[in-house]
């Protein structure tokens, strides 16, 4: 294959990515949902960690990580899943399904972590505010969005992948996947 070929689809695949996306864009913004949009969607968080194991995977959006300073709790940006380890709260509707699939994506797992220079480092609960990545390259927070595992979530500021998550979270609810169509 020549260079200027492998240019050619190149471009053709970049337009027809501008492409779906303003096609989304333009039935997401017809279908009367309100949403505040945030800073620019960035493709991925820039400053991964090295990879670090997955201790234990505590519910669908919180999981602890072995660091070189010991054992870290780790809350995931922009998600939040049904609860189903709340002190005092019921079960939550989907809750045991979002856990298992957390439990599926992440159990004997490493995992690259990025923090989001526009939110705090840690939650109030001295969680760290993390995305995080599988070393196979999976988006977790995104995948569960994507999946129907969790809801967009935006706790005080906008984050940097917050339109991409909102994106993501309109199409697992039109599409009834996960808890979008079992609640």
């Amino acid at each position: 294959m020549t260079r200027q070929r492998r240019r050619r689809g190149t471009l053709v695949a970049t337009l027809a990515t501008a492409a779906a996306c303003i096609a989304a864009v333009a039935v997401f913004a017809n279908s009367g949902v309100r949403v505040e949009v945030g800073p620019p969607v960035t493709a991925a968080p820039q400053s991964w960690s090295e990879p670090m194991a997955v201790v234990r995977v505590v519910d669908g959006d919180t999981f602890i990580v072995a660091t070189p300073a010991g054992n870290e709790k780790v809350r995931l940006i922009g998600v939040d899943t049904p609860e189903t380890v709340q002190p005092e709260t019921p079960v939550e509707c989907f809750g045991p399904e979002a856990s298992a699939f957390t439990h599926q994506l992440l159990d004997g797992q490493d995992v690259l972590l990025s923090a989001d220079p526009t939110q705090d480092d840690r939650d109030r609960y001295g969680r760290l505010l993390r995305y995080a990545q599988t070393v196979a390259g999976v988006q977790v927070n995104a995948e569960l969005v994507r999946a129907g595992y969790a809801r967009e979530y935006t706790y005080r500021d906008a984050y940097a992948q917050q339109a991409k998550f909102q994106l993501l979270e309109r199409d697992a609810e039109i599409s009834q996947r996960g808890l979008w169509g079992a609640c």
